[in-house]
């Protein structure tokens, strides 16, 4: 799957209720992010932070949208640096935005 297809699935996820009750994340610390699914992020954030060597932040989440996770831990597997952390670059930025922004760029 390319991020368009990624793009248009989260597209077509926000018209159609979904089954999937989780949060897709975007969690950052320092030059790192996070990018996970929760039913509840805000309390995931904070059992991250108790491990996490800086402040850690909310960069964003998305609603019923946990389905993708895989899909964007694959798109990003260059950037991957442990498990579920990638380095926050352009690229993840540029990703977040599309997302957030309902764009198929």
């Amino acid at each position: 799957m390319d991020i368009k297809t990624l793009l248009a699935l989260f597209k077509l996820s926000q018209t159609k209720p979904l089954l999937d009750r989780n949060s897709l994340y975007f969690i950052t610390c320092g030059d790192l992010v996070k990018i996970g699914k929760s039913t509840n992020p805000q309390q995931r954030l904070a059992q991250i932070q108790t491990s996490a060597p800086g402040p850690c932040v909310m960069t964003a989440c998305f609603k019923s949208a946990g389905y993708l996770e895989a899909e964007i831990h694959r798109l990003l597997r260059e950037q991957r640096r442990h498990g579920e952390w990638f380095v926050y670059d352009e690229h993840v930025k540029h990703l977040i935005e599309s997302i957030a922004n309902g764009e198929i760029a």
